[in-house]
C-alpha cells in the first residue's frame, strides 16, 4: 500500500490578504498529487487555520475535499475504532478516496464544541481521530492508522500515558500526532511536554504535524517523520532553508519518498548585524541584501516572502527609526517583513550588569521566589502562599497546584481575603512596584528585560522561569477535557 502524508495546511490563512489563496493552491496540490499516486492520504493536523474558520473558507475546503469522494482507490477504510463505542456519524466518510486526519493546535475547540475537522468529518469528507484507529486494507494487506489529536503542550505527556496507543498485532502500524517534541520545536514558547522517549512504542511509523518544516529520522527501527506545512505562515530561519514536501510510505518495504511542492512561495531569511552604523547605511545594506535574494527568482514564480531581521547595537536614534518605506519599496516584488533586535549601548552595559550579578550569586529563580515571597509575607497570607512559589520555582507545577487549591480553602486564607486591605494587596502582587527594587540597583522591568535577553544566549535557570510562567499561563482546563 502506497501512502501520501502531509500536514499544516492552514486553509484559510491570511484570509483577506494578499497570500488568501497560498493555503488552498497548496492543498489542492497535495490532493491531486495524492489521488495519482497513492492509495490513501493522511494529514496529520492543523488542516484549517483557525478553530471557528469563516463560512467562505469551509466552502472552499469543501469544494477540495469533495473531489475526493468522486474518486475511488483500491485502499478501503475497513474499519474504524472509535472510543467509548461510538462509530463514524457519516458512512459517507469510509467512501471514495480514503483521507484519513487528526486535528491540530489551530483547530482545538473546548470540550462538546465542534471544531471544524470534526465537522468535515460530520459532512462524511474525512475520517478523524483522537485516540482512536482507523484500518486500511487493499489486496488483503492491513494498515492501522492511529491517532491522537493536538493538546496543549502541558497536557501532552499525561493525554499520551491515559490514551496508550498500541500497535495492532499481525499488520503494519502508523501512529500520527500533533505536538512539540523537546529537540523539535516549532516556537520558542512552546515549551513542549514530550520527549522522544515518550512517543508509543512498536510501530513502523510516527508522523508529527505541528512543526513546520520537513525533517526525517529513525528512533530505533521506527521512523519518525515530521511532514512540515504546505504554507509558510512565520518566515523562519530554519523554515525558510527547506523547502514544502509531501511524502509518500510504502508499507511493504517500508521506506519514505519526499516530493517538493511547486506552488508554495520562496522564503527567504536574512540575518543582518547593524552594529555601529547610521540609519542611511543600514537602510542601504538591507535593499541591497534584499535585492541579492530576489536574483534567485524566476520572474514566473510567485512573489517571495523575505524577513528581515536586524541585530547589533545601535544608538537610540537608529533603534527608533521606522523602516515602512523599505517594506514599501519592495511592493510588487517581495512581501518583505521586518524585525528589529536592536539595544543601545546603555541597555547592553544593565544587561551585562544583571547577569554578572545572576552568575555571582542568585540564580534567576531565587530572585524571584524571593521577591515573591517577601510581598506575600507583606500581604499577610500563610506559609502555604509561599510553599507555592518555592515549588513553581523547581518547576513542580501540579504540586503547587494542590498546594494553592487547599491554601485557598483553609479557613486562615478565608479570614485573611474578608478584610479588604489585604485582598487588594494580594491582587496588586504582581503590579509593577515604584522606583527601584529594594533588593537591587535595577528596576523590576529592567530586570526583565535582561532576563529576557539572557534566555536567548542561555539554557540555564532563567529560561526555566519563563517557562514555568509560560505554563501556568496555559493551565486552562482539566486533563480530562483533552481526552
Amino acid at each position: 500500500m502506497r501512502i501520501a502524508i502531509a500536514s499544516d495546511f492552514h486553509l484559510g490563512y491570511d484570509w483577506g490578504g494578499e497570500r488568501q489563496e497560498d493555503s488552498f493552491e497548496a492543498a489542492e496540490e497535495v490532493l491531486k498529487r495524492a489521488v495519482e499516486k497513492a492509495d490513501a492520504l493522511i494529514l496529520a493536523g492543523d488542516i484549517f487555520d483557525t478553530r471557528t474558520p469563516k463560512q467562505e473558507i469551509i466552502a472552499r475546503a469543501i469544494r477540495i475535499f469533495k473531489g475526493l469522494k468522486m474518486r475511488e482507490s483500491e485502499a478501503k477504510i475497513v474499519e474504524v475504532k472509535k472510543r467509548n463505542g461510538k462509530s463514524i456519524s457519516n458512512p459517507l466518510a469510509l467512501k471514495g478516496f480514503p483521507v484519513i486526519t487528526i486535528y491540530g493546535t489551530h483547530e482545538r475547540r473546548t470540550r462538546g464544541s465542534v471544531n471544524p475537522v470534526e465537522l468535515m468529518e460530520e459532512a462524511g469528507y474525512l475520517v478523524c481521530l483522537h485516540g482512536e484507529v482507523a484500518i486500511l486494507e487493499k489486496a488483503g494487506e492491513r494498515v492501522a492508522i492511529h491517532g491522537i489529536s493536538g493538546v496543549p503542550e502541558i497536557y501532552a505527556r499525561d493525554v499520551f500515558r491515559e490514551l496508550r496507543p498500541r500497535p495492532v498485532e499481525g499488520i503494519k502500524n502508523i501512529f500520527m500526532f500533533h505536538q512539540s517534541v523537546k529537540g523539535f520545536v516549532y516556537m520558542d514558547d512552546d515549551s513542549p511536554t514530550l520527549t522522544l522517549e515518550d512517543l508509543p512504542k512498536g510501530f513502523d511509523l510516527i508522523i508529527d504535524g505541528h512543526i513546520h518544516w520537513a525533517n526525517e529520522t529513525k528512533i530505533g527501527n521506527t521512523l519518525f517523520l515530521i511532514p512540515g506545512s504546505t504554507v509558510t505562515t512565520q518566515v523562519r530561519k530554519t523554515e525558510a532553508a527547506i523547502p514544502k514536501y509531501m511524502y509518500y510510505y510504502d508499507t511493504l518495504s517500508g521506506k519514505l519518498e519526499k516530493e517538493e511542492l511547486e506552488s508554495p512561495r520562496k522564503a527567504f531569511y536574512i540575518e543582518l548585524d547593524v552594529t555601529g552604523r547610521s540609519g542611511k547605511e543600514i537602510k542601504e545594506l538591507v535593499i541591497s541584501s534584499i535585492n541579492e535574494k530576489l536574483s534567485f527568482v524566476d520572474a514566473l514564480e510567485k512573489i517571495p516572502l523575505v524577513r528581515v531581521v536586524l541585530k547589533g547595537v545601535v544608538n537610540e536614534n537608529v533603534k527608533a527609526m521606522g523602516l515602512e518605506e523599505i517594506v514599501k519599496a519592495f511592493e510588487g516584488r517581495a512581501i518583505v517583513n521586518m524585525a528589529k533586535k536592536l539595544i543601545t549601548k546603555d541597555e547592553m552595559e544593565k544587561r551585562e550588569r544583571f547577569v554578572e550579578a545572576v552568575q555571582s550569586s542568585e540564580t534567576a529563580e531565587s530572585i524571584f521566589a524571593r521577591v515573591m515571597q517577601r510581598r506575600l509575607r507583606d500581604v499577610g497570607l500563610p506559609q502555604a502562599f509561599l510553599d507555592v512559589i518555592e515549588l513553581l520555582a523547581d518547576g513542580e507545577i501540579e504540586k503547587a497546584e494542590s498546594v494553592a487549591r487547599e491554601a485557598v480553602r483553609g479557613p486562615e486564607t478565608r479570614e485573611k481575603l474578608k478584610d479588604p486591605e489585604k485582598s487588594a494587596a494580594a491582587s496588586d502582587l504582581l503590579k509593577e512596584p515604584e522606583g527601584k527594587n529594594s533588593d537591587s540597583t535595577l528596576s523590576r522591568s529592567e530586570v526583565g528585560t535582561a532576563l529576557s535577553d539572557k534566555t536567548e544566549e542561555n539554557d540555564g535557570a532563567e529560561n526555566k522561569v519563563k517557562n514555568n510562567e509560560q505554563k501556568q499561563t496555559k493551565m486552562t482546563g482539566k486533563l480530562t477535557d483533552f481526552i
